[in-house]
């Protein structure tokens, strides 16, 4: 469980099941932060990337284990907030579901 408070947007949450390979879903521009939530039994791998970006999460980028959530910044450059995000989740095999909700970290 992440200790930094969190605000989310409510009625912005995406999601994205996994598979093997990986699969893309955007979220607001001018959110600042992000909570991720694996709410499934596969390990999945997280990138965050502009939209537009071809490079898609890959088994060298953030792990996000089963049943855990974290929340992450998007950028520290408000300057990268002006266009659409995507966040890129690669998974070994089907069995988790990957919740996105955007949102603010007051402090961060």
């Amino acid at each position: 469980m992440s200790c930094i408070a969190f605000t989310p947007y409510y009625g912005a949450t995406v999601s994205a099941a996994s598979s093997a390979g990986a699969a893309n879903v955007t979220t607001l521009a001018r959110a600042r932060a992000l909570l991720l939530a694996n709410v499934g039994t596969q390990l999945v791998f997280i990138r965050v990337k502009p939209n537009g970006s071809a490079t898609d999460a890959s088994a060298t980028d953030m792990p996000l284990p089963a049943g855990s959530q974290t929340v992450i910044l998007k950028s520290s450059d408000p300057g990268s907030l002006t266009g659409e995000t995507v966040v890129s989740i690669f998974g070994t095999g089907a069995g988790s579901t990957i919740y996105v909700t955007p949102g603010e970290a007051p402090g961060l």
